[in-house]
């Protein structure tokens, strides 16, 4: 009886240790053995160096299941030494590597899928693409030279050349000019209006006509200046352009203004031999006066678009050349300073930068001839201040 009594003792002894190990396991399938604070495999958070496959987002960042081998510290349920094999989860705190949640190599989305995931909208940082491997790669910025700025377009980029330098393969570069002002001196900050009574000034291989009236202290055709106010607006400034300084930073340009009153409109002829030949063409922008004007409107100017901006104003050069007795040809070049006839008023502008003016088709002449004309008119004639500004003729 004490025999059968011990044996049966030892059976139950060995169920409770078999129980034991199962509970304090916290492998799948696996082998674990454990002493107090003990070694185990399985799924849960523990200290564990593994291999394995996951999904995730980012980089590397994944959740996904692993089969691993490993040693970490972790607390768990057990007690004794012992070996046992059986399925369950087991409980472990501790830091460490593992697959699961955190970082850790794993398959899965990255930066971009396509060119146009990195596309950053700026045209003139070159085109972004999308690697093989899902990381998004800087573009070549766009190059203009040292004589050029980029400017973003509805059609991507375009360089803007300073003043009296062209577009050629690659960059803005200098080219031959007929006149470039820089010639003409002045002062910082002032300007020449013909008050010396010289009726015009020369610049280059061109002729630029000035009428000064002594009476009213008065001026049309052409004056020059250095002027770099583009905020004040009003007659005051009239020598400014609005782009001043911008694209041309040597500083002298022409403010050329169309009088009703004026006996010969504002011109520009050859000086020297060697003609006819074709004026490829100059760099125009608005003067501070009118450009505030059409902006803003004033007491005598109405505001461009009207109260809404839906009304199709304008304001247009025409330039015509003259040929060898004065007499103009047929055919001319016109250039909108402003422009709100679009259907779209998003469309509308104003001009407010250099920008070139191509006179070319006009063929070989003697000269040019300018005029301005406007949506804005009365009784007397266009109430748009009749200013604009040129730079560098070639």
């Amino acid at each position: 009886m004490k025999k059968f009594a011990l044996s049966k003792f030892v059976v139950l002894l060995f169920a409770f240790v078999a129980l034991a190990g199962l509970s304090a396991c916290s492998s799948d399938d696996e082998d674990a053995s454990g002493e107090g604070e003990g070694e185990g495999e399985g799924e849960g958070e523990g200290e564990g160096e593994g291999e394995g496959e996951g999904e995730g987002e980012g980089e590397g960042e994944g959740e996904g299941e692993g089969e691993g081998e490993g040693e970490g510290e972790g607390e768990g349920e057990g007690e004794g030494e012992g070996e046992g094999e059986g399925e369950g989860e087991g409980e472990g705190e501790g830091e460490g590597e593992g697959e699961g949640e955190g970082e850790g190599e794993g398959e899965g989305e990255g930066e971009c899928e396509n060119d146009i995931d990195c596309d950053d909208g700026q045209a003139c940082n070159g085109v972004e693409t999308c690697s093989e491997n899902g990381e998004c790669v800087e573009g070549e910025a766009f190059d203009c030279g040292d004589y050029g700025v980029c400017e973003e377009t509805a059609d991507g980029a375009n360089c803007i050349c300073m003043v009296g330098y062209i577009m050629g393969d690659e960059a803005c570069h200098a080219t031959e000019l007929l006149a470039d002002l820089d010639d003409l001196t002045l002062e910082p900050e002032s300007y020449w209006n013909g008050a010396d009574g010289s009726g015009g000034f020369d610049s280059g291989e061109l002729h630029f006509n000035n009428n000064y009236n002594t009476e009213y202290l008065s001026w049309d055709g052409f004056a020059y200046s250095n002027m770099t106010d583009t905020e004040t607006a009003g007659y005051t400034n009239q020598y400014s352009a609005i782009s001043a300084g911008e694209l041309n930073p040597d500083g002298n340009y022409a403010v050329v203004y169309c009088s009703a009153w004026a006996t010969v409109p504002p011109q520009i002829t050859a000086n020297s031999e060697n003609w006819p030949k074709p004026i490829l063409g100059f760099w125009a922008t608005n003067s501070v006066y009118a450009y505030y004007s059409m902006l803003n409107g004033d007491e005598y100017s109405k505001k461009f678009g009207g109260a809404d901006g839906t009304e199709p104003d304008w304001f247009l050069l025409t330039i015509k050349g003259l040929l060898e007795d004065g007499s103009l040809t047929e055919s001319s070049i016109e250039f909108y300073l402003a422009d709100f006839r679009a259907t779209d008023s998003a469309d509308d502008y104003i001009i407010d930068d250099w920008t070139f003016v191509d006179t070319s088709a006009l063929g070989e002449i003697y000269g040019l001839q300018f005029s301005l004309s406007s949506s804005d008119t009365g009784d007397y004639g266009m109430n748009t201040p009749g200013y604009f500004a040129i730079d560098a003729v070639l």
